[in-house]
């Protein structure tokens, strides 16, 4: 499908940097080192940053290189979850990683707790639930009801004694666990999320375990104002902010050359000029820059005119897939008006919008509405105004639609 290009596969892949993928990541060097550090040393790091920048993605390669072990995949927590929640999905994580190593699968610990999770699954399965968040893919009906199976204190005593036979000889940390979704207003209500973080704060104080706690943009002073049990014990805050356009420029780089077909040179798909204007547009989000170039690739993958992907094509095509989007929408013509006027003049509150399109409030609050529904268009709060962006892809479009 990019043979044309002399690729193996997307070099736009949008999934989070894995332990296969670690060659891709670019900058940050010294927030890696300073977290490996205190990961080594039995420590609670937060880690946030806005959508899309690469949270998931420092915290794997955090993880995945030190003198500790940790679990293949990052832990998604849900709405719902409490501490004896976790340290299910918890144990069964570290027991799956375990049990796949030759090695560490005749450890005498791992032999005598493997009932026990056994037992964890089988009774979540014959609920027809899913117990383990890995990576955020797992719906919101993870064991969320459910009375705990096992209860807490086992749990805490198992964990300790699988920290006690894979213990390092520094005596820091043995295990080292990512919990992502820690984000008020998207996976929990704030109230949600401060029992969580409450409920779950003695449990990540478990000797041999260091955690990192992710989440968005904020969660770190969300933190500090609303769970100050919690803040008396993290030892270290990062916040990520979007890589610069160089940066990224090495990134793309970097997955061109790892997705190369032969000896010749993989080519870029996507034409410079452009690809910076949708990470511009995006915010500085690589997670929806690569997922709008990987979705220009795909639609052109059949037609052999297609060498080198410009502004010009990239704003028809995504004309033609937005054209779907709103092929269910009311009241189609005001809101065509309003996304031309928000791609002219972005940032614009509601009433500025009704003020430059004059129509009536209920009107444009409703076509507004429908938008953001769709994600064509975002908003954002400014004190006591919200604003509105149109999408990056609706940017890109804007002169077609």
């Amino acid at each position: 499908m990019f043979s044309r290009w002399n690729l193996s596969r997307n070099p736009f892949d949008p999934n989070p940097i894995s332990l296969g993928t670690l060659d891709w990541f670019v900058g940050r060097k010294r927030e890696v080192e300073l977290c490996r550090n205190f990961m080594a040393d039995r420590s609670v790091i937060l880690v946030e940053g806005d959508l899309g920048v690469g949270t998931t993605s420092f915290g794997n390669v955090v993880r995945y290189h030190g003198p500790f072990r940790t679990t293949r995949m990052e832990i998604a927590v849900y709405r719902g979850w409490n501490s004896q929640t976790l340290l299910e999905n918890v144990m069964v994580a570290i027991l799956h990683d375990l049990l796949e190593d030759p090695e560490t699968r005749k450890n005498q610990t791992v032999k005598a707790i493997r009932p026990l999770v056994q037992h964890v699954e089988r009774s979540v399965h014959s609920a027809g639930i899913s117990l383990v968040g890995f990576g955020g893919q797992v719906t919101r009906n993870v064991a969320v009801t459910q009375p705990g199976i096992i209860p807490t204190e086992t749990l805490r005593q198992n964990l300790l004694a699988l920290a006690e036979a894979f213990k390092t000889r520094s005596g820091g940390a043995s295990f080292v666990l990512q919990l992502n979704n820690l984000d008020p207003s998207l996976t929990f209500t704030k109230a949600e999320l401060i029992t969580f973080l409450n409920d779950i704060r003695d449990n990540l104080q478990l000797p041999g375990f260091s955690w990192m706690l992710v989440g968005k943009r904020g969660l770190a002073r969300f933190v500090t104002e609303n769970v100050p049990r919690l803040r008396s014990i993290i030892a270290h805050d990062v916040i990520l902010q979007p890589l610069s356009l160089s940066e990224v420029g090495n990134v793309v780089a970097k997955r061109i050359t790892a997705c190369t077909l032969s000896d010749r040179k993989g080519k870029n798909p996507i034409e410079q000029g452009l690809f910076q204007e949708i990470y511009e547009a995006s915010g500085g989000s690589l997670r929806e820059t690569f997922n709008i170039c990987g979705k220009l690739c795909l639609t052109v993958a059949g037609d052999p005119l297609y060498q080198k992907i410009t502004r010009k094509d990239a704003g028809a095509l995504l004309a033609e897939l937005l054209g779907v989007r709103f092929s269910g929408i009311e009241s189609r013509p005001l809101q065509q008006e309003i996304l031309k006027e928000l791609s002219g003049n972005p940032g614009l509150s509601q009433q500025q919008l009704v003020e430059r399109i004059s129509k009536k409030q209920t009107s444009v609050s409703r076509a507004v509405r429908m938008l953001i529904d769709s994600g064509l268009v975002r908003q954002k709060k400014d004190g006591r105004l919200v604003r509105y962006w149109p999408s990056p892809e609706v940017h890109l479009a804007a002169e077609y639609l």
